[in-house]
């Protein structure tokens, strides 16, 4: 990897860099567009071929470990710059609104009403909504600084709950028109514990674990503007910040009615069901005795270990189904 990366600096007229210095380095810009290269045709090490759906492995072993280099970072900058020339006042107008993504799991299990019903409590109502399936890039693009120290079990769990179904982008207006950021305003109402004892969206929409959390709140209004470039193309973000002052309110039943194509035949299902049903799916001969039986424990401990979530995942053993997402994000154990 780094031999490879090295020959893609000299090639770029960058200086190469040691093995250590990879995490000081500002070469942001270099690194995703070098990294998202290798992840879209695949690379071989040692033999073990890196598919695409473990293309988390090479992005986070190279991605700088500072918060503060979002300044810096190509999605910011690219939308700070189309931004700037549609509306020069656009941080004032943003500062208005919050972005919001409505995970796969809250439009299959149809929490729409729940979640706006919040959404309202706390003075914000939508005026923007698309629909679409994120890809593996936009999902690492989305939280690579959320991620920046987290282990290859985590990644790819958030990612095999991110990627499977639709997801609803929202933009919801602040009633409070004198917040300087209403991002910040709606993202600490948000909590990301499922244990919290202050008052959380999550916890009263019925957050199922702390992967299947329902929805995702930009930061502050500059993560918005680093994230509406993931989630949007161009054309979109140009209509939306020309058109973004005079949206009107869109009605949750409207919003129920765009979002009721995606909806299927989903429910939360007992662990023990959950276990039963993925063990049954397999062939005897897909699982070892010693794997079997710590899935069979998990209906009591609640957990297995991530080197066997691990196992599992890079042999192709767990397919991406709702039924196999719900089962190994509650039971896998990644702090391991």
């Amino acid at each position: 990897l780094f031999s490879r990366f090295n020959k893609y600096l000299a090639k770029k007229k960058l200086n190469t860099v040691k093995s250590g210095d990879i995490k000081l380095a500002g070469l942001t810009e270099s690194i995703l567009i070098f990294l998202i290269d290798i992840y879209d045709t695949g690379m071989s090490i040692k033999n073990a071929q890196i598919h695409k759906r473990s293309g988390a492995l090479i992005f986070f072993i190279f991605y700088p470990s500072f918060w503060s280099v979002i300044m810096k970072d190509f999605e910011f900058l690219f939308s700070n710059n189309i931004l700037k020339k549609v509306n020069n006042n656009y941080l004032n107008v943003l500062n208005k609104y919050a972005l919001v993504l409505l995970k796969p799991e809250c439009l299959a299990l149809n929490m729409i009403e729940k979640v706006f019903k919040e959404f309202e409590l706390l003075g914000f109502y939508p005026v923007y909504m698309k629909i679409k399936i994120l890809s593996q890039n936009q999902v690492f693009s989305l939280w690579k600084y959320g991620w920046k120290n987290a282990d290859l079990t985590r990644i790819i769990l958030n990612c095999f709950s991110m990627c499977w179904n639709y997801s609803a982008i929202i933009i919801l207006k602040n009633s409070d028109q004198k917040c300087n950021d209403s991002c910040k305003k709606l993202n600490s109402y948000k909590e990301s514990s499922l244990n919290s004892i202050q008052y959380s969206i999550r916890k009263n929409i019925g957050a199922i674990n702390n992967y299947l959390n329902f929805i995702h709140v930009s930061d502050n209004t500059n993560e918005m503007i680093r994230e509406i470039p993931i989630l949007l193309n161009l054309d979109e973000i140009v209509k939306l910040i020309e058109e973004i002052q005079y949206l009107l309110p869109i009605s949750v039943e409207e919003i129920k009615k765009q979002i009721k194509p995606t909806l299927g035949n989903y429910s939360v299902d007992s662990l023990n069901d959950c276990v039963n049903n993925y063990i049954d799916s397999l062939n005897e001969d897909d699982l070892d005795k010693a794997i079997k039986e710590e899935l069979n424990k998990s209906i009591v401990t609640k957990r297995i270990s991530s080197k066997t979530f691990l196992k599992l995942f890079f042999e192709g053993k767990i397919p991406l189904t709702w039924n196999n997402i719900l089962l190994f994000t509650q039971i896998t154990d990644f702090k391991e």
